[in-house]
C-alpha cells in the first residue's frame, strides 16, 4: 500500500509540473528553457524512485538530453567543463550499467528474499569496481572527444534562431536601461566581469592611449531631477555599403569612406542587455562578419534612441564586429566629432529641445550657472571652465551615494553638501550647467579604457570600467566629449601576480572558446578544409619528392652496376 501511495503521489506531481511548464510556454517562455527545466524535474523524480537498472538507464538518457539542451541555452566556457566531465563519466555509466544489468539478471530471476540480499551485497562490494578500473574506463573518453571533434568540424553551427531565446548567461547591465537613476553604475565599479574583448592589429597600445578609449554605449536627453530618461524615438537602419556601416560623419550620399588610413580593431562583445554595439568615440566604420547562407537570422545594425548602435542577437551569443577608428588615439577634443546617425539629431543643424531641457533647479544652482555664464561669454571656453572646476574641486568615489538631505535633490547635494561622488554625479552636474548656460548637452554611459591581457594579447573591458561622461554640442564642431570626473585613485590591480596571470589565462580561454567554438560557422569550416587540403598537398609533394629521389638513386645504382659489369 505504501508503495502504491508513493507512486500515485509522484505521478500526480509529475502531471502538475508538466501542466505548469506548458502554461509557462504558452505564456511566452522559451521552449528550450521550459523543456530543460521539466527534464530536470523528471531526473529528480527518477533519482528518488530508482529501483533497477532500467531506472538508471532513464536517468542516463535524461542527462544526455540536459547536455543537448545546455548546448542551446548556454554559450559560456563552463559548458566545456561540463562536457569534459560528462565524457569522462559516460564510460563509467555504460560499464557499471552493464555490470548491474548482469547482476540483476543473475539474482532477480530467483524471486526470493535471499537472492535480493545477495544482489545488494554484490552491488555494494568494492571488489567489483576498483579505482584502477575506473581510471582505465576514463581513458575511453578519448575516443569520445575525437568523435565529437570530427562531428563538430564536419557539421558547423549554422544558426540557432529557431530554438534559442534569451540566453540565461546574458547580463543585464544596470545603468544602461532606458531609465537610469543617478548612482545605478555604482554596483558595477567592483565587478570584474569582462563585457568585451578587443584585438589590436599592432599589439598592445600605450597605456595612455588605452585610457583615452571611450567605449560609447548610449545617451540620455531628459533629467527629471533624480533619473535620466530617453525620450527620443528610434532612428533608421545604419547606412551601409560593401558590408560596412557608417557610424560617424555626416550621412551624405555616395560611397562610404575607405579604411586605408584607419585602425581596424576586432571586438568580441559578450551577450548583454541592452544589445548595444560599444564603440570608441573615434570610430568611423563598423562591419559585422557576414553570416553563412544557412543562418536563420543575421545581425542587423540600427540606430537606437540615444544615437547608439543596436544589433539583433537571435542566438544570444553576443556579437563579433570590426571597427575602424582614427589611429593615434588622439585626445578626445582633437578628433573628428561624433555626428551620430539617428534621424533628427546631428547633421541637421544645431539641436535644441531635448538637449536643452532643464528640470526645476534651486536658487544656488541658478547662481552657480549664472556665474559661469557671466565670467566666460565664449561657449567653448565656458564649457572647459565648468569641466575643469568639477575635475579639480570635487572628490571621486565609487561607493554608493550618501543620504540626500531633505528638501534638496541629488545634484544639489553633490555640488553643495557632499562635494564628492561617482561619475554619474559629475556628468549630470556638467550637463545641467551646460544647458543652463545655453549649450546643448547629453549624458552618456559606456566604458572607459580597459585592462590588457598579456596572455591572450588583447584588451579586456570589464563592468568595473563602466563610466558616465558628457557630449556637448558646438555649432562649428558637432558633438564633443567632455569628462568632468577626476581620475580614480584605486588600488593596484595586482598585475603580474600569479592570480592575475591565472585570471588572464582563464579569460584568454574564454575568448578562444567564443572565437573558435561559439562563432564557428561555414566560413571557418571552409578555412579548415582549405588548410587541410593544403597540408595534404604539401605532404603529398614531399612523398613524391622522396619517391623521385629513391627512383633516381636506384637508377644511379643500376648504372654503377652496369659499369662494373662492363
Amino acid at each position: 500500500p505504501r508503495h502504491r501511495w508513493w507512486t500515485t503521489a509522484w505521478n500526480s506531481v509529475t502531471v502538475a509540473a508538466f501542466l505548469v511548464q506548458f502554461v509557462r510556454w504558452m505564456s511566452g517562455e522559451d521552449l528550450p528553457t521550459v523543456a530543460v527545466q521539466y527534464a530536470a524535474f523528471l531526473q529528480v523524480n527518477k533519482l528518488w524512485n530508482r529501483r533497477n537498472q532500467a531506472d538508471h538507464d532513464q536517468i542516463a538518457m535524461l542527462s544526455l538530453l540536459h547536455l543537448i539542451g545546455s548546448a542551446i541555452l548556454f554559450t559560456d566556457l563552463t559548458y566545456a567543463l561540463v562536457f569534459v566531465l560528462y565524457a569522462v563519466t559516460t564510460p563509467w555509466m555504460l560499464v557499471l550499467g552493464q555490470i548491474r544489468r548482469e547482476v540483476e539478471a543473475k539474482y532477480m530471476d530467483r524471486g526470493d528474499g535471499r537472492s535480493v540480499r545477495d544482489m545488494e551485497r554484490v552491488l555494494n562490494s568494492k571488489r567489483i569496481v576498483s579505482g584502477r578500473f575506473l581510471a582505465a574506463m576514463a581513458g575511453l573518453s578519448i575516443p569520445i572527444y575525437l568523435v565529437t571533434a570530427v562531428l563538430f568540424v564536419t557539421f558547423p553551427r549554422i544558426g540557432i534562431g529557431l530554438l534559442a531565446g534569451s540566453d540565461p548567461a546574458q547580463r543585464n547591465l544596470t545603468g544602461f536601461s532606458d531609465q537610469v537613476v543617478i548612482g545605478d553604475l555604482a554596483p558595477m565599479f567592483d565587478d570584474p566581469t569582462v563585457v568585451l574583448r578587443a584585438e589590436f592589429p599592432g599589439g598592445r597600445p600605450a597605456d595612455e592611449e588605452i585610457a583615452t578609449l571611450y567605449w560609447r554605449g548610449s545617451s540620455y536627453d531628459r533629467f527629471d531631477g533624480k533619473e535620466w530618461h530617453r525620450t527620443l524615438g528610434h532612428g533608421q537602419t545604419v547606412r551601409s555599403a560593401g558590408g560596412r556601416y557608417l557610424v560617424s560623419g555626416e550621412a551624405a550620399a555616395g560611397a562610404l569612406p575607405g579604411t586605408d588610413d584607419l585602425l581596424g580593431i576586432d571586438v568580441f562583445l559578450q551577450p548583454l542587455n541592452p544589445k548595444v554595439v560599444f564603440l570608441p568615440q573615434e570610430t568611423a566604420l563598423v562591419s559585422v562578419p557576414s553570416p553563412e547562407p544557412l543562418r536563420v537570422m543575421a545581425h542587423k545594425l540600427r540606430w537606437g534612441p540615444g544615437d547608439e548602435v543596436r544589433y539583433s542577437d537571435p542566438g544570444g551569443a553576443g556579437i563579433h564586429y570590426r571597427l575602424w577608428m582614427n589611429p593615434g588615439f588622439a585626445g578626445m577634443r582633437e578628433v573628428e566629432p561624433y555626428m551620430g546617425g539617428a534621424a533628427g539629431t546631428a547633421g541637421e543643424g544645431e539641436p535644441h529641445g531635448p538637449w536643452l531641457a532643464m528640470p526645476q533647479t534651486s536658487t544656488a544652482f541658478d547662481d552657480l550657472a549664472s556665474g559661469f555664464a557671466s565670467s566666460e561669454p565664449d561657449p567653448r571656453r565656458r564649457a572647459l571652465a565648468m569641466e575643469k572646476w568639477l575635475r579639480t574641486s570635487f572628490g571621486y568615489t565609487t561607493t554608493a551615494s550618501e543620504e540626500v538631505p531633505a528638501g534638496t535633490g541629488p545634484v544639489d547635494a553633490f555640488l553643495f553638501d557632499w562635494r564628492k561622488g561617482n561619475c554619474e554625479y559629475f556628468s549630470t552636474s556638467l550637463v545641467l550647467l551646460l544647458r543652463a548656460t545655453g549649450i546643448p548637452a547629453r549624458n552618456v554611459t559606456g566604458f572607459v579604457g580597459g585592462e590588457w591581457n598579456d596572455v591572450g594579447d588583447y584588451l579586456a573591458v570589464r563592468e568595473a570600467d563602466a563610466h558616465s561622461w558628457v557630449e556637448a554640442w558646438f555649432e562649428s564642431a558637432g558633438w564633443l566629449v567632455m569628462d568632468p570626473t577626476p581620475p580614480a585613485e584605486g588600488p593596484d590591480a595586482g598585475g603580474g601576480t600569479v592570480f592575475a596571470v591565472l585570471g588572464d589565462l582563464v579569460d584568454s580561454m574564454r575568448l578562444s572558446w567564443h572565437k573558435h567554438i561559439i562563432a564557428y560557422d561555414l566560413g571557418q569550416q571552409a578555412d579548415i578544409a582549405r588548410r587541410g587540403y593544403q597540408g595534404f598537398a604539401s605532404l603529398r609533394a614531399v612523398f613524391k619528392g622522396m619517391e623521385a629521389t629513391a627512383a633516381g638513386d636506384e637508377d644511379k645504382g643500376a648504372q654503377r652496376r652496369a659499369m662494373v659489369l662492363i
